[in-house]
């Protein structure tokens, strides 16, 4: 996106790899791209750090265009006889709450100038099933 001349925001609760990542898109772009990576960490587990990556993102970088919500997680492997009620709600909170959350924090821009997009990227545990990733592929 970023060599096609967008603005991107790299996310993810461990800054330094995103450092690394924004880094590696920014010295790829070619001279006067209008592209750019910047850098905003965030711990999809938190509305309050969802609130602050979108308005982090639209003080840095002017309005959302496309989202697109690529964080999951899977805290347990195993068959769904075996997984803990503080395992499941992790899993389902994580991977359908905070996209929820995340979509709600930018569609009434979106709305208002009726243009945008957002891609929600899954798995193919949500096709095919999975003895040991039960919830995950609900999710």
């Amino acid at each position: 996106m970023a060599l096609a001349g967008a603005k991107v925001t790299i996310s993810s609760r461990k800054a330094e790899i995103c450092e690394e990542v924004a880094k590696e898109i920014n010295d790829s772009l070619p001279e006067g791209s209008s592209g750019q990576a910047i850098v905003i960490p965030c711990n999809i587990n938190s509305k309050e750090s969802l609130q602050n990556l979108v308005d982090e993102a639209h003080k840095q970088m002017g309005d959302i265009h496309v989202l697109v919500c690529n964080a999951a997680l899977n805290p347990f492997f195993g068959p769904s006889t075996d997984i803990p009620d503080d395992a499941f709600d992790k899993i389902m909170a994580a991977n359908i709450k905070s996209n929820h959350w995340l979509c709600n924090m930018v569609l009434p821009e979106m709305k208002a100038r009726k243009d945008g997009a957002i891609i929600i990227v899954s798995s193919i545990g949500g096709i095919r099933g999975s003895a040991v990733l039960v919830a995950y592929s609900i999710s």
